[in-house]
């Protein structure tokens, strides 16, 4: 009777197979990933091999840690790494130079460079990345890439031939008018299937997105761009604070999903804003398969 009361409730988990119990532990906190090591012998090396890497320094910090003991932590990890391909990469922190560097940075990413990440994201506050590594910009097996806040020095040359999500806020491309043309496009970006682009300074006064690929577009501007918009696989489009963008009939005709929340010219009374009302029309009329339609403008009158 005792025998069988023992085996009532039997660790199966330490049991199971290095790799599966690597995949289950990848999507707890980076914390507590950690924390794992310490259960048995089976689980000390765990760690080592985790596909998904999520550093959140502001996180870190909360519970009476330094931005020293947050670099410390990130280096641990990635040192103790056991080569196995990252699945997720994803790096939020505030640059200095005390700590946390831009080549210390630059390390960590090509770290997540070298075991063939998938999916990148980083999130940079205060200070300018410098010399990421040029296979960043050209990297073959990122397929989801986000980039908040990060001032990055952009080669003549980027190329993402898998990329398929890519989100873009408070970035600023001022110094590199031409890198816009090509980021967005089919050149750089054959697979591409989402874009979002938010609060951006781009250097330049139109936008023009006309990527084959594309299904899903958000565009938060806030910087009066004109914006010319020409994807006839496009199925959900969102223009926030935006001014009214010229699209595509094409475009207008394969939308499925839309949301307009546009912003007015303050030049009421002039040929401009009469324009804008034109393409307010255009874009009403033109929606021919809209299923789902959310309007917030003060070009619309009731």
């Amino acid at each position: 009777m005792k025998k069988c009361c023992s085996n009532q409730n039997p660790d199966r988990i330490s049991y199971l197979p290095d790799p599966v119990r690597s995949h289950i532990v990848s999507f707890l906190p980076m914390r507590d990933a950690i924390r794992t090591s310490i259960l048995s012998k089976q689980w000390r090396h765990i760690y080592y091999s985790l596909s998904r890497l999520e550093f959140d320094q502001y996180d870190f910090t909360k519970i009476k840690h330094k931005a020293a003991d947050f670099r410390d932590f990130v280096d641990r990890i990635v040192i103790c790494h056991d080569g196995s391909d990252i699945q997720k990469f994803s790096l939020k922190t505030r640059l200095d130079d005390e700590f946390i560097s831009s080549s210390r940075v630059r390390t960590w990413v090509s770290f997540a460079l070298q075991h063939n990440v998938q999916e990148l994201e980083m999130w940079m506050y205060y200070g300018k990345i410098t010399n990421l590594p040029f296979r960043f910009f050209t990297c073959m097996t990122l397929r989801v890439l986000s980039l908040v806040s990060v001032e990055i020095e952009w080669p003549t040359t980027v190329r993402f031939p898998v990329l398929k999500y890519l989100y873009v806020e408070d970035l600023s491309f001022d110094q590199y008018e031409n890198t816009i043309d090509k980021l967005f496009s089919s050149c750089t970006c054959p697979m591409l299937e989402d874009l979002v682009l938010r609060q951006c300074d781009l250097g330049v006064s139109t936008l023009s997105i006309c990527n084959p690929s594309l299904k899903y577009l958000q565009i938060f501007d806030g910087n009066q761009l004109n914006i010319n918009i020409s994807v006839s696989t496009l199925h959900k489009l969102e223009c926030i604070w935006c001014l009214p963008p010229n699209i595509s009939s094409e475009t207008l005709s394969s939308l499925s999903d839309a949301y307009f929340e546009l912003s007015d010219s303050d030049l009421r009374g002039t040929a401009v804003v009469a324009s804008q009302f034109n393409s307010v029309s255009k874009i009403l009329l033109g929606l021919h398969n809209v299923k789902t339609l959310e309007l917030d403008s003060t070009f619309i009158e009731v």
